[in-house]
């Protein structure tokens, strides 16, 4: 099985580690497409997250791992040792896992599972990918829907910033009525602005005003042109950073001009890479926090966990199924298509009396043709369901051999 990924997380790295290997949208599409260039026959798409990178692939001939710093020269080799490989039925259980959220930093949460999605939606408009990593992505996704609605895995507020603001209230106290500046109008930001809205406190949300038109402001927040974050930075207690820039939005010395004396400030980086910069920490009054410090590992009830996993492997089983069954197909049209033939050499009398009563047959002949190849193709598809794999090949080559052997005409 040509299917492999190379994968960097918080379980392997700390965040300065994973923050050379992040993708922004554009650098992901650019590497799916040099991907498809350098290796005609091979597929890759691309899942870069706030806690992980993970570069999938299907038919790719060079070694993943040789590849990716192929194309990142910059990159010190010392890094490989931070990556995990997965390969065949391995990497498809965990990429239901994965979309479920059972590997994320905060368990069970909601937002993975959009992630998963987003990057195979991405791969699609860049570059189709291969029918077997399309075929993984979406049924990935249709695990991970399962697990939420069959389970009570996570909890309501596992999205990564309700619980990011949750930690933040156990160690600094209430947010009622406490000033929070959030930086970035992605889902990240409006998911963290509508929470600290809920929790009591006073949000401003930053906003180029250029897309103003495009955006979707929480109610209850107000907006602060972008170019104008320092200067509304001094007023604040709270300061929140969720981007996909690869830049700094926040450098510690136009912060430095801008925070007031014997003030306290909290600095919450919810990205990777960081879009605060980490000599923030020097200055006076401030504390600075990022993905890492504001993880946390929720338990599961062993129970829920034990449904989880039974239907994740029952999807997993279901994919490789498919995956293996895919060399079956051309046999399976051949035998669906006698099939066909054999249901209007059968009809033959019944066509001619029709004839004879000047009906015109063609367009019956045909939807007779496709509805007997699609009712065959649907029951000949069903073994794959209902026997071992290794009596596909036996079964299926018998029913051909079998229609060979009819006599339509």
């Amino acid at each position: 099985m040509e299917l492999s990924m190379i994968g960097i997380d918080y379980h392997t790295a700390s965040v300065e580690e994973r923050e050379p290997f992040a993708f922004t949208d554009s650098g992901a599409v650019r590497f799916m497409k040099s991907v498809k260039e350098t290796d005609p026959d091979a597929s890759c798409i691309v899942l870069s997250t706030c806690n992980r990178t993970e570069l999938w692939f299907y038919n790719l001939t060079p070694d993943p791992l040789d590849y990716l710093f192929s194309q990142l020269p910059h990159l010190k080799d010392s890094g490989r040792n931070l990556f995990v490989r997965r390969c065949g039925i391995e990497a498809v259980s965990y990429l239901m896992e994965l979309a479920s959220g059972l590997h994320s930093q905060i368990f069970g949460e909601d937002q993975i599972v959009s992630q998963v999605r987003e990057a195979l939606n991405r791969a699609r408009e860049c570059c189709k990918p291969d029918p077997v990593l399309d075929t993984l992505f979406r049924m990935a996704v249709t695990a991970a829907k399962k697990v939420k609605t069959e389970t009570r895995i996570g909890s309501r507020d596992t999205s990564v910033p309700e619980r990011a603001v949750s930690i933040l209230e156990d160690r600094c106290g209430s947010f009622k009525g406490k000033q929070c500046l959030v930086i970035g109008n992605g889902e990240m930001g409006r998911l963290l602005a509508a929470w600290l809205i809920h929790k009591g406190a006073c949000v401003s949300m930053t906003l180029r005003q250029y897309r103003k038109q495009d955006v979707m402001i929480p109610a209850g927040c107000g907006v602060v042109p972008y170019r104008d974050r320092y200067k509304t930075m001094g007023t604040m207690d709270f300061v929140f950073s969720a981007t996909k820039s690869p830049h700094y939005t926040v450098h510690a010395q136009q912060a430095a001009e801008a925070l007031e004396e014997n003030c306290s400030y909290v600095f919450a980086d919810l990205a990777v890479p960081r879009d605060l910069d980490p000599d923030l920490t020097e200055l006076p009054g401030c504390c600075l926090l990022d993905m890492d410090d504001l993880g946390l590992q929720v338990s599961a009830d062993a129970g829920e966990l034990k449904k989880a996993e039974e239907i994740i492997c029952e999807q997993s089983d279901e994919f490789m199924n498919w995956y293996y069954f895919r060399d079956y197909i051309p046999l399976v049209r051949e035998v669906s298509s006698a099939a066909g033939e054999l249901t209007n050499a059968k009809l033959k009398k019944t066509y001619r009396e029709l004839r004879k009563k000047h009906r015109d047959v063609s367009g019956l002949q045909k939807e007779v043709m496709r509805a007997s190849e699609s009712a065959v193709e649907r029951i000949l598809f069903g073994l794959k369901d209902v026997l071992p794999r290794q009596e596909w090949k036996h079964i299926l080559e018998a029913l051909e051999l079998s229609a060979d052997e009819v006599d339509i005409f």
